[in-house]
């Protein structure tokens, strides 16, 4: 196998490219498997599989594979030799330029679901996130979280598990595009032994390269929710799930913030405030003069549930977000996707 120029193994690997632009693919998609077979075929084809398997595949939804993540990253000198042996074989000018890139540039998406149980009060899984964000830190672009950090207060953070988690999380200063499915990206702590609480800064306003949002379940009237999304400059897309406030008062508001082009509202039909017989149904933008947008496009999004009510609307616009965020569907939005 390895007799074969390198050029042409190099277009076989390019055949697996997943359709669109996913954050991530999990294990036992029909990629990620065929990549990992081709590992172990020769050294050339492990060489040119594992910048892929880095690309599209860091679908993280264990502790297992979080510590295996880790080990995989801080054992990367191996690997990086072999790449650079394996790139001066290679035609730069026909060859595609994911393969050129070593592994690290290509760690740029990721998909987090790691903790076993529906808590973060996981120290050990705790300890590896914050080591993992810290080697992460200069080159993650796009992240998508299915975290319970809702699943208890600050007052009963013994383990100085917030804390660790807000510290690794303000690293992430690359980010691009964010999705937290679960919640707001909660991440206050407590200040002093008394317990006071104190409201802290929203995370993810301390990333200013930040151009895509989504989460879940935020309070619209929250004045600190509003001051932080005025620090994200770059902000270009906005997308609210079952988020809480007199959604016609707030979203007015929204739609007028400098930089933003879209803004989708995701929920149940019926909790939408206006029905309308097309999901996905949008106002347009409105554009000045110069060319520049001054209106956002407003999307509200109805979130397909079953005739019998038997499905638990937050389960499953939870659901529904993480999987359009992980599949790269959630920013463009417009019904007919599904």
């Amino acid at each position: 196998m390895d007799a074969l120029p390198t050029e042409l193994l190099a277009c076989i690997i390019q055949c697996l490219r997943p359709i669109g632009f996913p954050v991530a693919i999990p294990a036992e998609h029909e990629v990620t498997r065929a990549l990992l077979a081709l590992t172990r075929v020769s050294s050339t084809f492990r060489s040119l599989a594992i910048p892929y398997l880095y690309t599209y595949c860091l679908y993280i939804d264990s502790p297992r594979r979080l510590q295996s993540l880790l080990r995989s990253f801080l054992g990367q000198k191996e690997i990086l030799r072999n790449q650079e042996h394996i790139s001066r074989q290679i035609d730069r000018r026909t060859t595609p330029g994911c393969l050129l890139n070593h592994p690290p540039r290509a760690l740029q998406s990721l998909y987090l679901a790691p903790f076993t149980e529906d808590t973060i009060d996981e120290l050990p899984v705790v300890t590896i996130l914050s080591s993992l964000f810290e080697l992460f830190s200069h080159f993650l672009v796009r992240l998508v979280i299915d975290m319970p950090l809702r699943s208890f207060f600050p007052v009963e953070d013994r383990q100085q598990i917030r804390p660790t988690l807000r510290e690794a999380f303000l690293k992430l200063t690359t980010l691009e595009e964010f999705t937290s499915a679960r919640d707001e990206l909660f991440l206050d702590i407590c200040f002093d032994e008394g317990d006071e609480f104190v409201v802290q800064p929203l995370v993810w306003s301390f990333w200013p390269q930040l151009k895509r949002l989504a989460l879940y379940n935020v309070d619209m009237e929250d004045q600190t929710f509003i001051d932080s999304l005025k620090k994200l400059r770059k902000l270009e897309v906005l997308v609210l799930t079952r988020a809480d406030g007199q959604e016609d008062t707030y979203t007015t508001s929204l739609l007028t913030f400098k930089g933003l082009r879209r803004l989708s509202i995701v929920n149940i039909a019926t909790f939408h405030p206006h029905q309308s017989p097309v999901s996905g149904q949008a106002r347009k933008p409105t554009v000045s003069d110069e060319g520049e947008s001054q209106v956002a496009e407003l999307v509200r999004i109805s979130v397909p549930t079953l005739q019998d009510g038997a499905e638990q609307e937050i389960e499953i616009c939870q659901a529904w977000t993480r999987d359009h965020a992980t599949d790269g569907t959630l920013w463009d939005y417009a019904d007919g996707h599904d």
